[in-house]
């Protein structure tokens, strides 16, 4: 069972890929029938695989050569999204981590930090 946050980050991953990514824009009318909501990862392949397919009309070489190209292109872009959003999650694990300690030292420092005396 996936939670919500999961669920949102995936569809954010998703539509990063399939809307707004300048590498697979040449590839935007392939995509086109996508339900970025599905769950079925198979279900999304198999879309565009049909409109590859109806685009070169039956070609077999033509078919093979352009969904290796979106694959290789897909592949790439994914990885780099991924890594990107797990460095923007560990970032802000790590501030969250250092807010919490801070938020909670900071009331057992104030005492001390008011009796200091600044010359």
């Amino acid at each position: 069972m996936e939670s919500t946050l999961q669920v949102v980050l995936e569809y954010i991953v998703r539509l990063s890929i399939f809307e707004y990514c300048d590498a697979t824009q040449k590839f935007k009318e392939f995509f086109r029938g996508i339900a970025l909501f599905s769950d079925n990862i198979e279900e999304i392949a198999e879309q565009i695989r049909k409109n590859v397919f109806w685009a070169v009309k039956g070609n077999a070489k033509a078919y093979k050569k352009k969904l290796k190209g979106i694959e290789q292109v897909l592949r790439i872009t994914t990885e780099n999204k991924l890594n990107r959003f797990r460095m923007m999650l560990l970032k802000n694990t790590l501030k969250m981590f250092v807010s919490e300690k801070f938020n909670r030292s900071m009331p057992v420092f104030l005492p001390y930090l008011k009796k200091w005396k600044i010359r």
